[in-house]
């Protein structure tokens, strides 16, 4: 699984290309709207969302089962691609955002996320 807290770390999956460009295009805009709605700025390079609820892509290897039960899911469309925006609450204060390609975990998981999605 792929785990983004800093700006730093969307650079690096940008240089090793691990994932498809509007993909990257969309969790950096995501990032960058998480730091400026907590700060009121964008303190890109220096901010660490950790603490508030990381950004996870799920990748081919990883077990679905092992993510946690959502609080809601939604399906959005980038690039072409359909993709599970899954917010799973560690508290009452933060969340953390696990994107994952849909359709790519088979029937037993994509029924079980189905429960959640909302419009």
């Amino acid at each position: 699984m792929i785990v983004i807290n800093t700006m730093r770390d969307i650079e690096v999956i940008k240089e090793q290309r691990k994932l498809p460009n509007p993909l990257i295009d969309e969790l950096e805009q995501y990032f960058k709207d998480i730091v400026t709605n907590f700060t009121g700025k964008e303190i890109l390079d220096k901010y660490n969302i950790q603490n508030y609820g990381s950004i996870f892509v799920m990748e081919n290897t990883d077990n679905p089962n092992k993510i946690g039960t959502p609080k809601y899911v939604t399906i959005i469309e980038i690039g072409g691609t359909e993709y599970y925006k899954i917010v799973i609450s560690k508290d009452d204060d933060s969340s953390i955002v696990v994107f994952s390609a849909a359709n790519s975990f088979g029937a037993e998981f994509d029924k079980y996320i189905s429960q959640f999605v909302i419009d």
